[in-house]
């Protein structure tokens, strides 16, 4: 899981706005979807960047 679709990102954000941290995101969508550390790691990664207004690129953006 390189990148993440735009989908994905947006249920990153939408979890954001929820007050979840990102740690709680990466660990929540990991359980559930029985992800390896990698995935969790990116996963984590994607939300701080969208807690800091960086810029995310979807797979799917153009």
């Amino acid at each position: 899981m390189a990148l993440l679709t735009r989908a994905q990102i947006d249920e990153i954000q939408q979890r954001l706005d929820e007050g979840m941290s990102p740690e709680a995101i990466a660990d929540s969508i990991g359980r559930v979807a029985d992800l390896d550390e990698l995935d969790i790691v990116t996963i984590r990664s994607v939300a701080y960047d969208l807690v800091n207004g960086e810029p995310v690129r979807a797979s799917d953006d153009n």
